[in-house]
């Protein structure tokens, strides 16, 4: 079981930096403008390479990913690497949250009994309204 839901964990990090991906070749498109709060998953389709129903969903639950839409240009971003793009519910990978950076890394965070991503945020240091440079 633990194998299991390791190859869970490792496939969802997969995902999520994939959607990093299609992010970033997204913003360069669109003058570096990130996608809509309601259109997200249509507009990086393109980009994705898999069927929609895979991509932008976890593999353990089959449950959609979560997009935190930023309000300044991609490139703007201060602390990129602390400033949250995607995440999944907080209810999979053994008590793992995966989490998409604006940089493009993807890492796993222990949910430490937070039920919400602002609770591991703020615990983690985590940014979810960037600031410009």
């Amino acid at each position: 079981d633990y194998l299991l839901k390791r190859k869970d964990t490792v496939e969802c990090m997969s995902r999520l930096k994939q959607m990093s991906l299609a992010f970033v070749m997204f913003a360069s498109d669109h003058n570096d403008a990130f996608p809509s709060e309601t259109d997200w998953r249509k507009e990086l389709q393109p980009y994705a390479g898999n069927p929609a129903e895979i991509f932008f969903n976890c593999p353990d639950g089959n449950k959609p990913y979560h997009y935190v839409r930023q309000s300044i240009a991609w490139p703007k971003i201060k602390e990129p690497s602390r400033v949250v793009l995607f995440y999944e519910d907080f209810d999979n990978h053994n008590d793992r949250i995966c989490i998409a950076f604006a940089d493009g890394h993807v890492q796993s965070y222990p949910s430490d009994g937070c039920k919400t991503i602002e609770e591991l945020a703020k615990r983690n240091q985590l940014i979810l309204k960037a600031e410009a440079k």
